[in-house]
């Protein structure tokens, strides 16, 4: 029986929005490509997974006019890989965690020339890097890629002045992104257009009217992409202050180009959204 999945759909929205792009109907598609159309209606509705062989799925992304190194094609693989995985099905039901494997892939292919085939952690582990040689080694290779799904998120909080509680509503005063915090922790180089490159980004806020010990949450968005990357969870300890929160990248890793946002929120509601972008181009 033929089932539709979170993983497979979205692998087939994206195959049927390319072939809508050549401005051919899905009859005109196979015809020129000499392919099965019940078959590939299925394909794009989420009822079949993509093809497990890696010479097939090249075929496809040489039908939908996809070029190779290119972030579409980087994409169609890395939708194909979450897609067709053993991976822990627990972890694929929650769209968080398949946006973030596919943001993974993508980020990864910074030293990668061509598609891979994510079959499984080991094989993750192993992009851009020899192949495995011990059991003990695959396990510290996937340590290294789980660090790397949470992006190696690097959250300080730096607070200064002791300030008395007071009864003023709590609210955000400032905020502003940039690419380097002084020794006095306040901000250098203010930007909301960041480099190709750019490997690591701060926030800078200040706030007022915070209740003893309140609660913030720091939620990275890769606005591109369409998901969330993650929280970051923060107790303000004084009433009026400021801080920093800073999104870091591994070790001779970069931000995709694209558009992020930062959103401080406070018992569910954001108190401030930063948006940010970083720049294709150098």
């Amino acid at each position: 029986m033929e089932t539709r999945t979170d993983s497979t759909a979205r692998f087939g929205v994206f195959v049927k929005a390319k072939r809508e792009a050549l401005g051919l109907s899905l009859g005109e598609f196979c015809a020129r490509h000499e392919l099965d159309p019940g078959h590939v209606s299925r394909l794009e509705d989420g009822l079949l997974p993509p093809p497990h062989a890696q010479d097939r799925l090249e075929a496809y992304a040489q039908f939908l006019g996809l070029q190779p190194d290119s972030d579409e094609w980087y994409t169609f693989f890395g939708l194909a890989a979450v897609a067709t995985r053993p991976w822990p099905q627990e972890l694929l039901k929650k769209k968080a965690m398949a946006a973030r494997l596919l943001f993974l892939f993508q980020v990864l292919r910074g030293k990668q020339r061509g598609p891979v085939n994510l079959t499984s952690p080991a094989s993750v582990a192993a992009i851009g890097g020899k192949r495995l040689s011990s059991h003990r080694t695959g396990l510290r290779r996937q340590a290294v890629v789980w660090a790397g799904v949470a992006l190696v998120v690097a959250a300080a909080v730096a607070l200064t002045h002791a300030v008395f509680f007071g009864h003023t509503a709590f609210a955000i005063t400032e905020a502003v992104t940039c690419q380097d915090i002084d020794t006095d922790r306040q901000p250098v180089k203010v930007t909301s257009v960041f480099p190709k490159g750019t490997e690591r980004v701060h926030c800078w806020f200040a706030w007022k009217g915070a209740s003893p010990k309140l609660e913030m949450t720091g939620q990275w968005y890769y606005a591109t992409g369409g998901f969330r990357i993650l929280d970051l969870h923060v107790t303000l300890t004084r009433a009026a202050d400021h801080g920093v929160l800073s999104l870091q990248m591994p070790p001779g890793k970069t931000l995709p180009p694209g558009s992020y946002r930062l959103d401080l929120t406070v018992k569910g509601k954001t108190a401030k959204t930063i948006p940010f972008t970083v720049a294709a181009l150098p």
